[in-house]
């Protein structure tokens, strides 16, 4: 059965995480400013239609799309809003899907660590697709389901403060997040992350 796992659309896409999208992605390079939609669907295969439908009805670009054992996920984006909330609405009318049948999405962890220790970072900092974990910061981590929400509670908790965007991973059976900074930050990167995917 066809189910639409994720419709997400990005008003402004900050800009550590428009780095984050550009360092692992294939496609065309999302710049910080930029609108973005975010679209998981099942079965998988089904996102290569997404794909073409969004790309023949709209002038927006493909920065990632990927198919993994069961999901399939795309990312698209272009300067103007209105060009992608066009191809958002062309996917949702190609697929026969309408935009309240989406997945709402849930918080499996959210935990906030204290003062991270120097091999803790170090074994982060293997694994990461953004900027450096350093000793000595805190760090919240967030996990959710359908993943692809994990790229919405990125882009907020930028929105919201001065935090350092360390990991964020959208494909897969759960999106996971992981950013640093100082007490009050984190304190409030985590309110943010949760109120984001809350409100979906």
């Amino acid at each position: 059965m066809d189910n639409l796992r994720t419709y997400a659309f990005i008003d402004r896409l900050q800009p550590q995480l428009a780095g984050v999208v550009a360092a692992s992605a294939p496609g065309f390079l999302p710049v910080g400013g930029e609108s973005a939609l975010v679209v998981e669907v099942q079965p998988g295969i089904l996102i290569n239609q997404a794909i073409d439908l969004a790309l023949k009805a709209s002038p927006v670009r493909l920065g990632k799309s990927f198919v993994e054992r069961y999901f399939g996920y795309m990312q698209i984006h272009s300067a103007s809003q209105e060009d992608v909330r066009y191809a958002g609405g062309a996917v949702l009318k190609g697929l026969g899907f309408s935009e309240d049948q989406k997945v709402r999405p849930s918080v499996i962890s959210a935990q906030i660590i204290q003062k991270i220790t120097p091999h803790h970072a170090q074994m982060m900092n293997v694994y990461r697709n953004g900027s450096l974990l350093l000793p000595g910061t805190d760090l919240f981590t967030l996990e959710c389901e359908p993943a692809a929400y994990i790229f919405l509670a990125a882009n907020e908790v930028e929105k919201q403060g001065n935090i350092t965007l360390v990991d964020c991973n959208e494909i897969g059976a759960a999106g996971r997040l992981s950013v640093s900074g100082t007490p009050s930050e984190i304190t409030q990167a985590k309110k943010a992350a949760i109120s984001a995917l809350n409100a979906v």
